[in-house]
């Protein structure tokens, strides 16, 4: 398991109990988080206020194209703002939290494939949940846009692709598996890695992505500990996202059956493929599962996630994005 020794050093000092060190890093975190957000409502109003949605031409069709460039556009600016105010304001350097250790083309490919693994049981899980919620009557899906407009054009393709995989797969891992895990680490890996993937999955502010996220966010930050590197976790939410939008391209110019089957089928060997991955790193260390520094710690680990959800700005990011999932929920209902 890699341990970065600058995100350990000075821990605890007489006048800091862990307790409060958990609140305070909490405290930066969870207000950088609401900064964020608050950048990002910003950025979309100023696109609606000076109609920049008409300037591009690009609202043809469903219009969910532009959401996704808008998003784009507010997450590049917004997430590395947050980024570095998280860090600056935790006293922590950002040199000590970006960790790129080499690792070599094998491990990173098998990091790669056990987190691909990962996010396709994630898709079936959540797949399995909207299904559920359909039997209830209840469409968590409802509200959220669930395709993609690429008006016959390349250029379009090119801007879905950009910014669905290739801008949340740099500027995501940056804060979430740069910043923030790397600020909780010193209170444990596995409570670092726990909070980071809460914290991931609340941000995405709908039902349908929050779990899935959530999931996913557990295996990008697992892949960064057990790598030392955040380039694993890069490659895989930019090959994620990219399947994504590829598979949706596929079924706008195929039929339902064909297209259910190569989703199941590719879903399925990824799984596998990621289980085969996961195994053979394990042979090479077999502590995978181990954290040290959880050993370390002065309090327990129910403890430290307590005193986590339960800091204040904490819970004001989390009842916001958590609100932002029920209007959005309940808005499907009346489109």
């Amino acid at each position: 398991m890699y341990n970065n020794t600058n995100l350990t050093k000075n821990f605890y000092t007489p006048q800091l109990s862990q307790k409060a060190l958990i609140k305070r890093d909490m405290s930066k975190i969870s207000s950088g988080l609401m900064l964020v957000y608050l950048i990002i409502t910003v950025v979309s109003s100023v696109f609606s206020v000076f109609n920049l949605d008409s300037f591009l031409d690009l609202t043809s069709g469903s219009g969910t194209l532009m959401l996704y460039v808008l998003n784009g556009i507010a997450l590049t600016i917004s997430l590395p703002i947050g980024a570095y105010y998280i860090c600056h304001t935790s006293g922590t350097s950002l040199s000590d939290v970006i960790i790129t250790k080499r690792i070599g083309f094998k491990k990173t490919a098998l990091y790669v494939f056990a987190g691909l693994g990962v996010c396709m049981f994630a898709n079936f899980l959540v797949e399995f949940l909207s299904i559920i919620g359909i039997v209830f009557g209840v469409d968590i899906a409802s509200g959220t846009p669930q395709d993609f407009y690429y008006g016959n054009s390349p250029v379009y393709f090119f801007l879905t692709l950009l910014s669905i995989s290739i801008v949340p797969a740099f500027v995501e891992e940056f804060i979430f598996r740069g910043a923030i895990l790397g600020v909780l680490r010193k209170h444990g890996d596995g409570f670092a890695i726990i909070m980071s993937s809460i914290l991931f999955g609340l941000l995405h502010g709908n039902f349908v992505q929050t779990p899935f996220a959530f999931l996913v966010g557990l295996a990008l930050a697992y892949l960064t500990v057990c790598s030392g590197s955040m380039i694993p976790a890069m490659i895989v939410h930019f090959v994620n996202n990219a399947i994504s939008v590829v598979f949706s391209v596929f079924e706008a110019n195929s039929n339902e059956i064909l297209f259910s089957a190569l989703y199941m089928i590719i879903c399925s060997l990824l799984i596998i493929w990621g289980i085969m991955s996961y195994f053979s790193l394990s042979k090479s260390n077999r502590d995978m599962l181990k954290f040290d520094n959880e050993k370390t710690q002065n309090l327990s680990f129910s403890k430290r996630i307590q005193y986590a959800i339960t800091e204040p700005w904490t819970i004001v990011f989390s009842v916001i994005m958590i609100g932002s999932c029920i209007l959005l929920l309940v808005s499907g209902f009346f489109v």
